[in-house]
């Protein structure tokens, strides 16, 4: 009997010393909710418990990590919480010391990212697309703000691109923009590689009418147009590339003299051409005497 005793008395000190080491390493875990922007956030969760008392920290989401995962008496607990690029809230949680903490974190910031934000084009133009990174959920848009830019994929959500088309230059440098997802992105196209030389730039004409050529002199890839500004000069060769020329007519002129112009590659061409046999005799002045 008295050894029944004995054990019964050991059973209890034995459940006694547990309960007191439990007692001893109840853990205290701070905060146990958490409010991370939608940009991410690097920071830590302080841990108190029993000097011997060891602690585990586990994330139950992927977008929670855990980079000081065990610990003994009062620590912390090191985590980071990655960038929220999906456009929505979400709520995560991990375990610290069989405690749990919540992570919020916002997704309505939907940030986008733009490469690149400076472009430098060629004379000759360019086809191309810029880079657009965003939250999946998360939609954008393209505007080009120039007439020679041409935006050919203007909306999108999440990663995508923007592809574009720059016309070709044969003027001089030129700088535009383009907003994307409310980015600015700059375009430089320089204009030097395309100048034109066209000989000559004045003719003179006589007065029966003339059919004969302007040279042209401009880059290998540069393209240019020849264009009438009168009704008299009929241009018979209006576009070409590069080394070339516009053919053209002067009509016959029956009247007074007369002056025109011929836009060349963006260069003015100045005809002049003299009176004709059937113009109209000039007017005389009013205080002139006729004499009979």
């Amino acid at each position: 009997m008295k050894t029944r005793y004995c054990w019964i008395i050991v059973a209890i000190a034995l459940t006694l010393d547990v309960r007191a080491a439990e007692a001893q390493c109840t853990s205290t875990v701070t905060p146990l909710s958490v409010t991370v922007p939608s940009i991410g956030q690097t920071s830590a969760l302080s841990v108190v418990t029993g000097t011997n008392c060891t602690w585990t920290a586990i994330s139950n989401d992927g977008w929670i990590t855990v980079t000081s995962a065990t610990g003994a008496g009062i620590g912390q607990v090191n985590y980071t919480v990655a960038a929220n690029s999906t456009g929505v809230d979400r709520t995560g949680t991990m375990t610290v010391s069989g405690k749990t903490v919540t992570f919020t974190q916002s997704g309505s910031g939907c940030p986008a990212t733009v490469t690149p934000t400076s472009v430098t084009v060629p004379s000759i133009g360019q086809t191309s697309a810029l880079s657009v990174v965003t939250g999946t959920n998360c939609t954008w848009t393209a505007v080009s703000n120039d007439g020679w830019i041409t935006v050919t994929s203007a909306t999108g959500a999440g990663i995508g691109q923007v592809n574009y088309t720059i016309a070709a230059n044969s003027n001089g440098d030129r700088t535009g923009t383009m907003t994307v997802a409310g980015k600015t992105v700059t375009f430089t196209q320089s204009g030097s590689g395309c100048p034109v030389t066209v000989t000559p730039t004045s003719v003179t004409v006589p007065s029966i009418g003339q059919t004969s050529a302007l040279a042209v002199t401009t880059g290998t890839s540069c393209s240019w147009t020849a264009v009438s500004n009168v009704s008299w000069i009929t241009v018979t060769s209006a576009t070409g590339s590069g080394i070339g020329q516009v053919n053209y007519t002067a009509a016959k002129n029956t009247g007074a003299a007369r002056t025109g112009t011929l836009t060349v590659g963006g260069q003015t061409v100045t005809f002049t051409q003299a009176a004709g046999t059937g113009s109209t005799p000039p007017t005389p002045p009013s205080n002139l005497r006729i004499i009979k």
